[in-house]
């Protein structure tokens, strides 16, 4: 189980609101450009986390 984490609950935010499948890197570029301090890791992390598939389908999708 994976802690609830203000990284976390931006990328799950932005997941909710978004109109279509954004790719990891989109989701970095985003938060960050928003002021969040987080690394391109902690977005696949959680991506692989929601996905429970080992991460394939949500980091490729947006490519």
């Amino acid at each position: 189980m994976q802690r609830a984490t203000r990284q976390r609950a931006a990328i799950m935010d932005l997941l909710e609101h978004a109109t279509q499948f954004p790719s990891a890197r989109q989701l970095h570029d985003v938060l960050t450009h928003r002021g969040h301090a987080l690394g391109l890791a902690t977005v696949y992390r959680t991506l692989q986390a929601l996905t429970g598939n080992g991460g394939r389908c949500a980091a490729r999708r947006g490519r």
